[in-house]
Formats: structure tokens, C-alpha cells, sequence
């Protein structure tokens, strides 16, 4: 049997992955895979509407490994599930993923685990890789990654949209506009994270995969799983997490700037992402901030990233400028 990781990264996806595999989860079961970790509500897992779906929704959430997870003080109803299982204490890792192993091997199914916590979470990436060397299992991890200084406009549209404290927002553009200050690194290099992975598992077992705007990441990622998606899948709503427009970004930040109430933020931010439903996804792949500091990130990564290619792809470039 296969042990599958997506470990992300942010801003890749996730959000319309996970919603598309906690909806199918008990077809993907009949199909061989085994998804457990729902960690979503029941309505935002569904992502749709009508009564007569939402039952089936917490249907997919009940029972999944929710035995296994308590015997790891996992909360298996809680948001996050699976960023906990990433959040694991090292020693108890290898113990998680064996029993998880030989439960889905008792249904004769691979196993999937979704979360962007691998990524994030895991600071100690080789420790918590090495536990799991032995496993009954087949270790095969999937990353996407996204080219830098896109990722950073999308990540400061997701924190700019966030309803947090009024500064918030500001001192991260100054943080983004600073970011070579090496004491506060704002993006790990893909390489160096995807090394100490490696160095494990071996890079045979990992994935890597271009994230790109535009094309369904669930058409993407199933074949690399051995899933063919026909029309028995159910596919939620393809805005999963709306983004801000370009325009509503600044309206955000004057609003956070000259008004002090978090109520007219959630409010603001509400009516701006209902409009961007309505016109399109907000353009997150605008850049936000001043042409040289994005020139500097590209400059930044670019050999690291190309080194990536040649490792695990067997192309010469990551990312095109």
C-alpha cells in the first residue's frame, strides 16, 4: 500500500483540493484511497447548498479514524485535524501513521493525508520524516509550488482579508517590503525544505508540481494518485477561498487604517468578497508592492528553484520570469 503526503505548500490550491476530497471521501474509500481527515465544519466541507446534502457532508465527517485519533489526543471533530497529526509530537509520529497504515490496509486502500501543516508545522522536517522509515508502507509525498513573488501577493491578500487586529495588515506590507532582512525570512527556500524531506524518503518519493492559476489542481493532483475523476464525483463550488481584487485589497487597508471596529472590517470584507464573486476571482497574480522588490525575490531564488527542476523534474527552469 501507498502512504500519499500533500503537503501543500500554501496558497496552492489546498482549499479547493480538500473541499473536493472531504466531499468524496466515502467513493474515493470505494475506489481504493482512504482519506480520513476531514477537518473542516460539515457545511464548509460540503461546499454546497440544500438541505439534503449537508447530512450526507457530516456523514463523511462521523467515524473517519475518529477511534485513532483520540488515542492521539487528536480531536478529530475540530478544524485542523490534520495540521494537529502535523503538529505531532516527534515521538509519537511513527506510532500515528503505522496504525493508520494498517487500518486502511484492512480495507485493502491507500491512504491520502492533505495538509499544508507538513509544510508550515513541521519545523524539523528530517526528524519527523525519519519516523516514517518503516512503515508498511509506501511513502509518497506531492508538493506544489508556486512561484515566489506570487505566493507573496496571495499570501497578503489571505492575511489583508483576515479579520485581525487593526495594524495587522500594515506592518505585514513592511515586514514583505523588507523581506531580504535574513533575521526574518519570509519564504523557506523549496530546495533546502524539500532536501531535508528527501534525505529521508529518498527524492524518488516526491512529487513536485507547478502550481498554476487557471487549472483545476483536482484534475491535476488525482492521476497522480492513480484517481480517475468521472461523473459520480461531486465537485464543490470552484471559489472555495475567494480572493480580494487588487481594489479591495486598498479598500481593506484604508478601512483597517481609519476605522477602528472590527465589525465594519468583517462587514467591508464581506461586501468586497461577494463582489469579486460576482465579477471573477480577485487577480492575485498582480503583484503588489514596488517592480524591484519583486525582481529581488525572482533574483533571490531563481538558482535555488532551478536546481529544484533539474533534481526532481528533469527540466532546467522552476519557474518562468
Amino acid at each position: 500500500m501507498t502512504l500519499y503526503l500533500h503537503i501543500g505548500t500554501p496558497k496552492t490550491g489546498t482549499s479547493a483540493l480538500q473541499s473536493f476530497l472531504n466531499v468524496n471521501a466515502d467513493y474515493l474509500k470505494q475506489q481504493g484511497l482512504y482519506y480520513p481527515c476531514a477537518g473542516w465544519s460539515p457545511e464548509r466541507m460540503a461546499g454546497l447548498k440544500g438541505d439534503d446534502e449537508k447530512p450526507q457532508a457530516r456523514k463523511t465527517l462521523k467515524g473517519r479514524c475518529g477511534d485513532m485519533l483520540r488515542r492521539y489526543d487528536i480531536d478529530y471533530r475540530s478544524p485542523g485535524n490534520a495540521r494537529e497529526i502535523a503538529q505531532m509530537e516527534i515521538g509519537r509520529v511513527h506510532g500515528y501513521f503505522q496504525s493508520l497504515c494498517s487500518y486502511a490496509a484492512s480495507m485493502n486502500c491507500d491512504v491520502l493525508l492533505s495538509s499544508e501543516g507538513f509544510w508550515e508545522d513541521v519545523i524539523d522536517k528530517a526528524a519527523y520524516f525519519e519516523q516514517l522509515k518503516g512503515l508498511s508502507a509506501q511513502i509518497k509525498v506531492i508538493v506544489y509550488l508556486r512561484r515566489q513573488d506570487v505566493y507573496l501577493s496571495s499570501s497578503a491578500n489571505q492575511r489583508i482579508k483576515a479579520n485581525r487586529s487593526q495594524n495587522h495588515s500594515i506592518k505585514y506590507l513592511d515586514c514583505l517590503q523588507n523581506f531580504a532582512d535574513e533575521s526574518r525570512p519570509l519564504f523557506p527556500d523549496y530546495l533546502e525544505e524539500l532536501e531535508k524531506i528527501a534525505n529521508e524518503i529518498g527524492r524518488e518519493n516526491i512529487v513536485v508540481r507547478r502550481y498554476k492559476k487557471g487549472i483545476s489542481i483536482v484534475d491535476d493532483f488525482l492521476p497522480l494518485i492513480g484517481i480517475t475523476k468521472d461523473a459520480r464525483y461531486v465537485c464543490p463550488p470552484k471559489t472555495v477561498n475567494p480572493h480580494l481584487s487588487k481594489t479591495g485589497i486598498k479598500i481593506m487597508c484604508w478601512t483597517k487604517a481609519h476605522i477602528r471596529s472590527k465589525w465594519v472590517w468583517t462587514l467591508v470584507c464581506y461586501i468586497l468578497l461577494d463582489i469579486g464573486k460576482l465579477s471573477g476571482r480577485g487577480n492575485d497574480e498582480l503583484f503588489l508592492w514596488d517592480e524591484n522588490v519583486r525582481k529581488d525575490i525572482l533574483d533571490k531564488y531563481e538558482e535555488s528553484n532551478n536546481r529544484l527542476a533539474r533534481l526532481y523534474m528533469n527540466e532546467d527552469r522552476l519557474f518562468d520570469r
